[in-house]
């Protein structure tokens, strides 16, 4: 199930009938009936998970651990997501904001840029990233969680769902179910975060891992200490070198995207990088072509089109498709994958050829 769609009135229907079924379950065999697959296999899932590990880079140069699940149980977990995220829909608190469906029917959609729209206008602020997020949610945690949400669960029932759901006793990095599982886990310090906000005259938001506090007054030490302790609290812990704090003068980031003037937009660093990526992509394809008929489906190549499409996709969600900074970056795509551009003006005579 795709995060932060329009929810259609056909597609509200079938989140209700989801959350109902899986808030009815009570034994593993409910669970196993809703999921569609025989029990013992379910149960052989959860005692032995199976999972591919590997590591990618990260941009700050570090790697980062993922361990996707085998196809079989990807499937299950991604089945899995979809009545977990059903439930969380209608019962999630107003500061969260990642890994969450809503949409354009909702009144106020839950993403990226209504995260940062949040703290338009409030002078002071500050950002705070949570240290290893989903490895932080252990299995007992998500045991817990699983029980607040769906009271009526057995306890075999919630030992089968925290097994399958987790591996090395936590929470895995490329689960389909982790996301909505971290919700899950981090609504005790949401419900926390709200109440301290409120008592302060503080706007607070979470945006996965991400928690971002303003104010119209300075955040002090002392507040800060305070925020800090209520996350340990709940077992979490702050990354210290990504805190960040900005006063009323200060060009503001949340999440990434800018905060000046009362807007949010995109930094410059972001159209740098994807400048970077379509030149790259153009002269990969003339490397590629002028040695040999271009040829679709390369891996590397489909995650550079991805990852370029994708930011060319962020940039209409956050300014419109009809922004002209979009437009541009649609042409620019456009043409760095026109190979006929580059194929048809070569000479034949750039053509090997043998006697």
């Amino acid at each position: 199930m795709k995060t932060n769609a329009g929810v259609s009135a056909l597609l509200k229907r079938d989140l209700h009938l989801s959350a109902a079924k899986i808030r009815k379950c009570k034994t593993p065999e409910h669970i196993a009936t809703i999921l569609c697959i025989p029990l013992h296999r379910l149960q052989l899932m959860a005692a032995k998970p199976v999972y591919h590990i590997f590591e990618i880079p990260k941009s700050d140069g570090s790697m980062r651990l993922i361990e996707n699940p085998k196809k079989d149980l990807k499937e299950v977990l991604r089945s899995l997501n979809h009545f977990l995220q059903a439930h969380y829909y209608f019962t999630k608190p107003e500061s969260a904001f990642g890994f969450v469906i809503a949409g354009k029917r909702d009144g106020r959609p839950r993403n990226i840029l209504t995260n940062a729209e949040a703290h338009l206008g409030m002078p002071h602020l500050i950002n705070i990233d949570m240290e290893d997020f989903f490895h932080s949610v252990k299995s007992e945690m998500v045991h817990q969680a699983l029980q607040r949400e769906l009271p009526l669960l057995s306890n075999a029932a919630l030992e089968m769902l925290s097994a399958l759901c987790t591996h090395n006793l936590r929470l895995p990095m490329g689960s389909p179910a982790s996301p909505v599982l971290s919700n899950f886990a981090a609504r005790p310090l949401d419900e926390d975060m709200m109440h301290f906000a409120r008592l302060n005259k503080m706007k607070y938001t979470r945006f996965v891992d991400d928690l971002t506090f303003s104010s119209p007054q300075p955040i002090t030490d002392d507040l800060f200490g305070q925020i800090k302790g209520l996350i340990e609290t709940q077992r979490f812990a702050i990354n210290p070198e990504k805190v960040k704090m900005y006063n009323q003068e200060q060009v503001k980031e949340v999440t990434g995207l800018r905060i000046y003037k009362n807007k949010v937009s995109i930094p410059d660093e972001f159209y740098e990088e994807l400048d970077e990526d379509l030149l790259r992509l153009r002269c990969v394809l003339e490397a590629v072509c002028s040695t040999e008929p271009w040829r679709h489906g390369e891996e590397w190549m489909e995650e550079l089109k991805k990852r370029i499409e994708g930011r060319i996709n962020f940039i209409g969600m956050i300014h419109g498709k009809g922004h002209g900074r979009y437009n541009q970056y649609v042409e620019l795509y456009d043409k760095a994958m026109d190979v006929d551009d580059f194929v048809q003006s070569r000479s034949w005579l750039d053509f090997p050829y043998s006697v």
